[in-house]
């Protein structure tokens, strides 16, 4: 799709910023070279041609970060590839096991933007099961701690998993949190069509698949509750197929900017969020979230 309507027709959303020394498809072409070995090759392109503006978009958040940074679910290492090229962050990776495995390693292939070779690294990762598991870290260890395209996945307790990340951030450091928008422009139009916006059923079972999915309002509320402090949130579109697709979703934009230019803000596909870990407190897992707990206004700390 040609970059200038798909911009064009996308004004409310931040303009998407590259790398120095490369332009938009430069970074694309950029995150189509990197390659786990063994990994499925015609998968992987498939998702870094969905999936490219929403790195560049997480890596827009960290670029002037600093410190150690952890990466839960690092793989298939596209934010990876960028961060460690464009930042000054020290990455330490992570990703789901289902085995007692602690740790494991991949190797993965990219072709450097600044000599144009091939170079081969290899990533040392952390597993655990961030919903279930006490992250392997002390307490304010990390700078930075990236929670991308995950929280969609969890099946239980969403608070559990962040104030486990909340433990490990130093006071004052950055949650980076991505994830998919279930008040889409996309969604909106398909359940005034009569359709069905939740994810189907997945083959790799229940973290296959996208379990419950929020809006950018309620995102900006769960972190609230868990003491951190917004200090970035903005919505945005990272693919059209068809053309016909991009004008509908432009036209919905219109629509609701005509009553309210906040929610017209908040229809992109994706949720993307810098937030400040801030003092620690108590915290009781609000009514609208969860059901069937023996006491709804039993209070957990936040360290």
């Amino acid at each position: 799709m040609n970059k200038r309507w798909f911009d064009l027709l996308n004004l409310h959303q931040p303009r998407l910023e590259c790398p120095q020394g490369l332009d938009q498809q430069g970074a694309r072409r950029f995150l189509k070279t990197v390659r786990i070995d063994g990994g499925p090759v015609a998968e992987l392109e498939g998702y870094v041609d969905r999936d490219w503006r929403r790195f560049l978009f997480t890596w827009m958040l960290c670029r002037s970060l600093e410190g150690r940074c952890l990466e839960i679910g690092a793989a298939p290492y596209f934010t990876t590839a960028l961060l460690s090229e464009f930042s000054s962050l020290d990455l330490t990776l992570s990703n789901y096991s289902p085995s007692d495995e602690t740790s494991g390693e991949h190797g993965v292939r990219w072709v450097s933007p600044n000599n144009g070779s091939e170079m081969h690294h290899t990533m040392r990762h952390d597993l655990f099961n961030v919903e279930n598991d006490c992250l392997p870290y002390p307490d304010n260890h990390f700078d930075v701690v990236l929670f991308c395209e995950v929280l969609e996945h969890l099946t239980n307790d969403p608070f559990r998993a962040l104030g486990e990340i909340r433990r490990v951030i130093k006071p004052g450091g950055r949650l980076i949190l991505t994830t998919p928008n279930v008040a889409c422009a996309k969604n909106v139009l398909k359940m005034f069509k009569g359709g069905n916006v939740n994810d189907r059923y997945s083959a790799y079972g229940p973290y296959g698949r996208h379990n419950r999915e929020f809006t950018a309002a309620e995102v900006r509320l769960v972190l609230a509750i868990m003491e951190f402090s917004v200090e970035r949130l903005f919505t945005a579109n990272v693919l059209f197929r068809r053309m016909s697709q991009l004008i509908a979703n432009f036209a919905a934009v219109l629509a609701f900017t005509a009553f309210s230019r906040s929610r017209a803000r908040a229809l992109g596909q994706y949720i993307l969020v810098s937030a400040v870990k801030g003092e620690a407190s108590e915290a009781k897992r609000p009514e609208w979230l969860f059901r069937s707990y023996a006491d709804p206004d039993q209070t957990f700390e936040l360290r």
